[in-house]
């Protein structure tokens, strides 16, 4: 099946998730407090995805997270944290591509 992006539009999570992901790379997605309803943490309001503390992975490359066991590595879907510095927004700032060595801690 071929996987079929257009690149027309704005990119979406589906999108992301048919890419073929660099080595080590991971794609996360902000997280704004509407999307943070099921975390015990409250985040001040706020609509600029630049400015988000929290993210979500998206899709992964292969070789992320490989010094920690099996059983510790971040999911897809996981909530993470990244080093601010690091985020390469693409998508009007949803949606960034980071290392995983900028991921610094998850749940």
């Amino acid at each position: 099946m071929t996987a079929n992006i257009n690149p027309y539009r704005s990119l979406e999570e589906k999108d992301f998730s048919k890419m073929n992901i660099k080595n080590g790379f991971v794609i996360v997605k902000a997280l704004m407090q509407d999307d943070l309803t099921d975390l015990s943490i409250v985040l001040k309001e706020n609509s600029n995805y630049s400015m988000a503390l929290c993210h979500e992975i998206v899709t992964m490359g292969e070789g992320c997270f490989g010094e920690e066991p099996e059983t510790k590595r971040p999911k897809l879907g996981t909530k993470v944290m990244v080093v601010g510095n690091c985020l390469d927004a693409v998508a009007d700032g949803r949606f960034s591509f980071v290392n995983s060595e900028d991921v610094y801690c998850w749940w």
